[in-house]
């Protein structure tokens, strides 16, 4: 482990040996693209024991700069101009073999998904076992036992079931943890965090945050957290560095940069955080078009060998939505939310309970009783990048389901055009494949396939959370217009206490499996009874900023 103390002094000293120092980095982009350059002369310098937050909106050239400081940079991205050096190193012009030696023991990266991050094929204490073979001597015993270590350094209650499990039998929160174990088990100089907490819920977020920084003061590591989002810059950043089309635009203290933000690019990313002050709203009095109760469903366990209990997912939900509606249904991973939302769409089949569709129990229908009811309830996935077939033109997605259910490819293709308009897209975005769209884009395109059908219920899993939040901000805005013009009821899946105020009339709050607190949302959010309710407030990142309620 590393000794060195904190430095305190300004890490931009000449006479100062910064963990991370990058120098007029340039780095260009194929032809064709909307600019020629992805970063242009970026400076850019992090102590030891410090966090700088790099913030900027998708397509700023952040993650470009990370890979680059890694020696990662795809081969249709080129350095032209500048210099990297990590802990007084070249990285610019370094060799592979050379590069491999010094990521894990002198530079780390962890990535923002740590799903697709880790090895399937390989338990998690292997994985991190994998980065002290290839840079030490140590033996077996001697990798566990450091293996373990950091496991526990990482803030993992039981490193051995960890070390024991595949990645896909731990959380989300949990195989996060897991990389920083591996990014920190060798006490590198820099680590670099892209985007690491944007799809995890606020709790697992805070630690997560709180984890880097203990990381950072306790080992002397210099820090380059990538970000979208000023509430998380709040809670952890020494120093903001804010990019805008691969530039620096602006650069200080956390603090300063905060208080009085200079450049127009800051300010308008500062007040894209949402707001924890829900909007006055009218009571909703349609008529109920969805009604759960005591729906549960519990996952038989799996294992020739052993005889387990079943996991159970939710118990006993009781939930309502009426026409023109939306309800939040909120809480941590792992809570049950998707699980409900899935069993009410009856992509799953709940183990209890009745759930009716416009007064019908549609709890064990068969498929083929299914069929027409299911054009009335329709849904939008969290991740826009794998909801849209990558081989078909976007306009084939969105008139399939029509299609499917005897309309006209005329009338299938003119609703289509209507939608483009109704989710802010051109007619000719039709005609274009899914990787021809920024991640905003595809939600809208999402959405606008959902609505396809003309449904009366719109179930929304997570639609925001794998976007920068000035893209959130507009894809909410255009959720609740198409809430309001068309009068769909709407379940709004988050963990994100910030989107629920924006958007939900309602909501709910589940914990383990259950339905802890629901009620309007001004009085949940200004009164929140539950401890875990409260919980859930108490982590939310950013609460110090002006606009952050």
């Amino acid at each position: 482990m590393h000794t060195r103390p904190p430095a305190e002094r300004d890490p931009s000293r000449d006479d100062a040996r910064a963990a991370l120092s990058i120098g007029d980095l340039t780095i260009a982009l194929p032809p064709g693209g909307d600019r020629d350059l992805a970063v242009d002369g970026v400076v850019l310098n992090v102590a030891p024991g410090e966090v700088v937050c790099l913030v900027g909106e998708s397509g700023s050239g952040k993650s470009a700069i990370a890979l680059a400081a890694m020696g990662l940079l795809p081969p249709a991205l080129r350095i032209t101009g500048g210099s990297i050096e990590v802990d007084g190193e070249a990285i610019v012009g370094a060799t592979e073999p050379r590069l491999a030696t010094l990521r894990g023991a002198r530079m780390a990266m962890v990535f923002q998904e740590p799903a697709t991050a880790l090895n399937p094929l390989m338990r998690c204490g292997a994985q991190v076992e994998e980065v002290i073979a290839a840079h030490t001597r140590d033996d077996a015993g001697a990798r566990r036992a450091r293996a373990l270590a950091a496991l526990a350094d990482a803030g993992i209650g039981d490193p051995a079931r960890i070390h024991a499990a595949w990645p896909h039998e731990i959380s989300g929160g949990e195989r996060q943890r897991v990389m920083i174990a591996m990014a920190q088990v060798l006490a590198p100089a820099v680590l670099i965090a892209d985007e690491p907490t944007s799809a995890l819920d606020v709790t697992t977020q805070a630690q997560i945050l709180g984890l880097v920084r203990r990381l950072a003061r306790e080992r002397a590591t210099g820090v380059l957290f990538i970000t979208h989002d000023f509430a998380v810059v709040a809670d952890i950043a020494d120093r903001i560095v804010v990019l805008e089309r691969g530039r620096v635009v602006e650069s200080g203290e956390r603090d300063r940069v905060l208080r009085d933000p200079q450049h127009a690019a800051t300010r308008a990313l500062i007040a894209a955080v949402p707001g924890l002050d829900p909007p006055p709203r009218a009571a909703v009095a349609g008529a109920r078009i969805v009604v759960a109760r005591g729906v549960s469903k519990a996952w038989p366990a799996r294992g020739a060998w052993t005889r387990r209990a079943p996991v159970i997912a939710c118990t006993d939900v009781d939930l309502e939505l009426r026409r023109g509606e939306a309800l939040g249904l909120i809480g941590e991973s792992g809570s049950g939310k998707t699980t409900v939302a899935r069993a009410i769409a009856r992509l799953i089949e709940p183990s209890a309970g009745a759930i009716e569709l416009d007064g019908v129990d549609i709890a064990r229908m068969g498929p083929s009783a299914l069929r027409p009811l299911r054009r009335k309830l329709q849904v939008v996935f969290q991740d826009p990048y794998r909801s849209l077939d990558p081989r078909r033109r976007v306009g084939e997605s969105i008139v399939e389901g029509p299609l499917n259910y005897g309309v006209s490819r005329a009338s299938a293709m003119a609703r289509a055009r209507e939608l483009m308009t109704l989710v802010h897209l051109p007619e000719r975005a039709l005609a274009r494949y899914p990787h021809e769209f920024s991640g905003g884009q595809r939600q809208r395109l999402c959405i606008a396939r959902a609505l396809a059908l003309e449904p009366e219920v719109l179930i929304a899993d997570e639609p925001v959370s794998a976007l920068d939040v000035s893209v959130q901000a507009r894809v909410l805005a255009l959720l609740a217009e198409i809430r309001d013009r068309m009068k769909l009821a709407m379940l709004l899946i988050t963990h994100d206490l910030r989107v629920a105020a924006q958007i939900c009339d309602r909501v709910a709050v589940m914990h383990e499996g259950r339905i802890v607190e629901s009620g309007d949302t001004r009085e949940v959010f200004a009164h929140p009874v539950h401890p875990w309710t409260r919980a859930l407030f108490a982590a939310v990142p950013g609460r110090g900023l002006a606009n952050g309620g």
